[in-house]
């Protein structure tokens, strides 16, 4: 092995521009953006000031304009008979993360459901108007309401601003959440579990579409509603409007009851624009994707990329075997993606280290961001071929110092500016909060010694590998610990007294020309 160098690059931006160009300066990607409430990080305020209970939930989505639209739950006290309400409100926020004060504060909206099902969805159209579906006990089934942009319920979509629930179908209360989304033409796709077989181990996936007006739409399905029946559990995770008005839903898990009778897989179904099954998809319309023999599987996240091809994070279990978590892409035919991991499928374990998504999104180069947890909130992205991107954080899964716990699933999204947005949890028990936290993302243009980093940390601390081949590493910020492997390797310390360790190439090390120590 090389030499160890220890460097301290001093901070003349002359030796800055020796060591990395004008580039190395900025903000990298995956650093905190501190343009974004100060320091990277704004804290959701809670209702009327007040922290959030330890039950709470929530969920973010990303307005036409860049801004921030954060759903969240409280439950008020709750006395016998125990008929308990969820008090529902939307809180919006600038693309820069400041409280918008001129956005009515809620709750906008109270439904019945157990306090601690977090049954409930957001999501936002074009004209900036946040649309919340939930279930409901005492609502038909659900509860679909729109908000003006003063925050107010719109006295435009349905009465009042609530869609009147028409429909003919069970929905099934006793399973996971609703998912929505909203089509560029403003109508509203809302998915539900339906009723169950439990004998012949099937449920029913029930997708509504709503007009821009809130009333179901009749030209979809049957009188506004599509129904499919599945094998296992159809609770949908994502609705996903695709190329030429399809639809695809995913629903994360197959065993009723957790029995591994029926095998263990998940569902992606697909909906032409009428409401009709696919009968280009796998299936006639859904397909049943198998996990290994003797695991459960339950989806986390599902997202399209701007190519159509649909991305899935799932979680293989038992309680006899640890948790898996896995990335599988689907052409937009169905079948795997042969480009992608290992014959269409990776594990986020194997390219970034221990985090498993619970959120994604794709950015316009098709690199995949992804958000789970990892004792604190954390952020990853992989290059569209499912590697790791080196450019973030080195490679590896990037811990943001924020939250605690796991309760909620996080939820990642991105600005026009390509600013990573991800929400995340903090506290358990008792009390909670909710953070948004932004990152740098793009595209990276450091460079060391003259050539474009392939391998780039952030302005904290970081650990580097590099790989068997020939790397172009620059630390940044931080006391960087900093080890190449094989090939002809270029590597550029940063600002902090870092660890360079060369590998069995033939390495170059740049170091500060001023204060040089080795050992």
């Amino acid at each position: 092995m090389k030499r160890a160098c220890l460097i301290s690059i001093a901070s003349l931006a002359a030796l800055l521009a020796t060591a990395f160009g004008a580039a190395g300066a900025a903000a990298a990607p995956a650093d905190l953006d501190a343009s974004f409430g100060g320091d990277g990080i704004v804290e959701v305020e809670g209702p009327a000031g007040l922290t959030f209970p330890g039950e709470a939930a929530a969920r973010m989505a990303i307005g036409p304009n860049d801004e921030i639209y954060v759903l969240y739950s409280s439950y008020p006290a709750c006395e016998p008979p125990f008929d308990c309400r969820v008090e529902l409100t939307v809180a919006r926020y600038s693309a820069d993360g400041r409280r918008d004060t001129a956005f009515a504060a809620g709750p906008q909206l109270t439904v019945k459901q157990d306090a601690f099902q977090h049954k409930f969805d957001l999501a936002v159209g074009a004209d900036g108007k946040p649309v919340v579906v939930a279930t409901d006990e005492s609502g038909g089934g659900l509860t679909v309401a729109r908000l003006g942009l003063d925050g107010r319920l719109d006295p435009g979509f349905g009465v009042g601003g609530l869609a009147q629930r028409t429909g003919t179908h069970a929905i099934e209360n006793t399973g996971g959440k609703p998912a929505l989304a909203i089509q560029p033409d403003g109508m509203v796709l809302v998915a539900a579990e339906g009723g169950r077989d439990t004998e012949a181990g099937t449920s029913e996936l029930l997708l509504a579409r709503y007009l821009s007006t809130g009333q179901l739409d009749p030209g979809f399905g049957s009188g506004g509603e599509a129904v499919l029946t599945l094998r296992g559990r159809s609770r949908p995770n994502a609705v996903l409007p695709g190329p030429a008005g399809t639809i695809a839903v995913a629903a994360p898990q197959c065993c009723l009851g957790g029995s591994p009778l029926f095998g263990g897989g998940f569902n992606v179904a697909r909906f032409l624009s009428n409401g009709q099954p696919d009968p280009g998809w796998p299936g006639g319309g859904a397909f049943f994707n198998p996990v290994s023999p003797g695991y459960d599987g339950s989806i986390e996240a599902a997202t399209l990329a701007p190519d159509g091809k649909l991305i899935v994070s799932f979680e293989e279990g038992s309680e006899m075997r640890s948790t898996v978590g896995n990335l599988v892409r689907f052409m937009p035919d169905g079948s795997l993606d042969p480009s992608f991991g290992a014959g269409g499928r990776t594990t986020a374990y194997a390219a970034v280290g221990g985090a498993d998504p619970d959120g994604l999104a794709v950015d316009s180069k098709g690199r995949i961001v992804g958000v789970g947890w990892a004792g604190r909130v954390s952020v990853f992205r992989l290059f569209p071929e499912g590697g790791p991107d080196r450019t973030f954080n080195g490679g590896r899964y990037l811990v943001v110092p924020y939250g605690s716990n796991k309760s909620t699933p996080y939820q990642v999204a991105l600005q026009s500016s390509g600013r990573i947005i991800a929400l995340g949890e903090s506290g358990g028990f008792g009390s909670k909060g909710f953070g948004l936290i932004a990152l740098h993302g793009g595209t990276d243009r450091t460079k060391c010694l003259g050539k474009r980093a392939t391998i780039v940390g952030t302005a904290n601390q970081d650990e580097i590998l590099g790989t068997p081949r020939r790397d172009v590493i620059a630390a940044l910020g931080g006391r960087d610990k900093v080890r190449a492997l094989g090939g002809a390797d270029l590597i550029c310390g940063g600002k902090g007294r870092d660890t360079l360790l060369g590998g069995p190439g033939r390495d170059r090390v740049q170091q500060d020309p001023v204060r040089r120590r080795s050992r």
